[in-house]
């Protein structure tokens, strides 16, 4: 999978290529916010994680999303009617807010952890009409690779999470947008898209999380 992740990045980095060829028909930058969410949580959580002493007892009353930004590189492959395929590296922030029974407090306390991903979808995008605004639907695999995170802080044990995630994962993107093509100097686009990973990202027999996130995209063809 390493050796897929560094082709499809050269691959993808070859702007140089004319753009008036059949094989690389537009290529450009983009900007993401983003509302990354994490699920299949499972509480109470009894801590078999080596890092948590025996008694230890995770509650969570709440996972709420925590807003990041996503920067990207893409390209736009072939020539047909309707139909094209996406290439797109992008730098991707996830994570989430958690809300647990905090033993040595009254009530609850919380916690915030991130994560930042190396990412490459690819996508198939269809576009059922043409025009100077053109609307289109985009789908496909994504692989992503963990980069960094800051961990979740969970008293009074504060067991390991995100450091234990898995560093490759699979996922799948859905989306839609629109392109202004010829009103402006450069074509500009904008779509919304739902990311989510076909696995779990950390499984300790007890508690399961994976990834999750809607993205708001600007683009920008060059």
């Amino acid at each position: 999978m390493r050796r897929i992740f560094v082709l499809a990045t050269a691959v993808l980095s070859g702007y140089a290529i004319d753009c008036n060829a059949q094989l690389l028909t537009d290529y450009g930058v983009k900007a993401a916010h983003t509302s990354a969410l994490q699920t299949n949580i499972r509480g109470p959580i009894s801590g078999p994680n080596p890092n948590a002493g025996p008694g230890w007892l995770w509650t969570i009353n709440s996972v709420s999303s925590v807003p990041g930004l996503n920067v990207a590189a893409f390209a736009e492959w072939f020539k047909f009617p309707s139909l094209s395929i996406i290439t797109q590296l992008e730098y991707d922030q996830r994570g989430a807010r958690y809300q647990y029974v905090n033993p040595n407090v009254v009530g609850y306390s919380s916690t915030e952890g991130s994560l930042d991903y190396l990412s490459l979808p690819i996508m198939g995008k269809f576009k059922p009409i043409s025009g100077l605004l053109q609307p289109y639907l985009i789908a496909g695999p994504r692989i992503d690779y963990l980069v960094s995170y800051r961990d979740l802080q969970i008293e009074p044990e504060s067991p390991a999470v995100y450091a234990n995630f898995k560093r490759w994962m699979l996922g799948w993107s859905t989306g839609a947008g629109v392109q202004a093509k010829s009103i402006l100097p450069v074509d500009i686009s904008a779509e919304i898209r739902h990311d989510t990973d076909f696995a779990n990202s950390y499984d300790d027999g007890v508690m399961r999380i994976s990834n999750k996130a809607l993205d708001i995209w600007l683009g920008v063809s060059l």
